[in-house]
Order: C-alpha cells, then structure tokens, then sequence
C-alpha cells in the first residue's frame, strides 16, 4: 500500500509529464519559417526590425496577468536575430508556464479540497466528547466490578448518569472501539451500580 506523500509525488509527476507533453507540441507546431518579407530582410534591417520592436517597451505589461503577447515579441526577436535553438526552447518554457498558469485553478482546487478533507477527516477521527475518557473509565470500572451486566442496562445508566451529554449510540460505539462488554449473557439482568472511579 502507498503512503499518501508517495501517492502526491506521483500525482505531481503526472501533471508535470502532461504539461511538459502539452508544451512540446505546441512547440512543435509553432516551429513556424518567419514571414517572407522578414526572411528577404538584410542583417541590418533584422537589427532595425528588432529594435523597433524593443522600442515598444513592457511598460505596460501586467507582471501578475498574461504574458503571452511580450513573450511571443520576444520569442519571435530571438527568431528574427537567429537564434533559433534558443527561441525553440524558450517557447518551450514559456509553453509549459502558459499551461501552468491554466490548469493551476484546479490545482488549487484539489488542494484546497485535500486540505478541506484532512481536516474533515482529523473532527471525525475519533471520539471528541468531553465526556469519553470517563465514560470509558465508567464502563470498564463498571464491568469489571459486575462482569454480567448486560450492555443495554449498562448504555441506559451511563446515558442517565450524564444527563444526555453522551448519546447512547457514542456509548455504543466507545464500548465496541475499547472492546468492553459483559464476560457473558445473563437474563435478567442482575442488579449493579456504576462504578465512578475516583
């Protein structure tokens, strides 16, 4: 059986095997020839070209929203200069950050719902009446002293002895989790006290 942090690298793993798949593709089919035109261009024209297009500016680039058009200027800047490995994998990187930035809703999302599930299952992890300790102490205090009483009387006194803070069903279930019960049926069943331990 897998340990729940072998299980989360390898959900991790798949996502980034998906996205790295994803953006190998797109690479590819972007591996596009420049425009005619530019491909006529001599170098200095390139470098106008290019400077030109510096020119623009990031000024008003959102560095928290989509970078998509400031990084394609750039990638298609890396091409016009020639620099076509490093165009190929910068496109790359910025392919895998695109698809990223896409898919991290639901990755918060099941985060979120991961936590939201951990601290749902810590409230239901067991007994969290204030009362269980000595109910418990009760109970095996009580069947140790009148080993025969049976399991409804004794779910009837502990229910009476506090008042209704603990329902019968949470004594029937701290009775079957500590393994407590009488050492054999007998009917009626015979007279017995709780057993309050000091």
């Amino acid at each position: 059986m897998m340990h729940e942090d072998e299980i989360k690298l390898l959900a991790l793993d798949e996502i980034n095997e998906f996205i790295t798949d994803k953006a190998k593709v797109m690479s590819i089919r972007s591996k596009v020839e420049l425009p005619f035109d530019v491909r006529n261009f001599n170098n200095d024209q390139l470098i106008e070209l290019v400077r030109n297009l510096d020119a623009w500016g990031y000024d008003n680039v959102n560095l928290d929203g989509d970078m998509s058009a400031p990084l394609c200027r750039l990638i298609f800047m890396m091409r016009v200069l020639g620099l076509n490995e490093t165009s190929i994998f910068f496109e790359h990187i910025f392919n895998h950050a695109a698809l990223l930035h896409k898919i991290s809703p639901i990755i918060e999302n099941a985060k979120f719902k991961q936590r939201l599930s951990a601290e749902n299952g810590n409230n239901a992890s067991g007994p969290k009446n204030k009362h269980y300790e000595q109910v418990v102490s009760i109970l095996a205090s009580t069947w140790n002293e009148y080993p025969n009483t049976t399991k409804n009387a004794m779910k009837k006194k502990v229910y009476e002895h506090f008042k209704g803070g603990v329902s019968e069903p949470s004594i029937d279930r701290w009775i079957k989790e500590n393994g407590l019960g009488p050492k054999q049926k007998v009917r009626p069943c015979p007279p017995f006290k709780l057993v309050i331990p000091a």
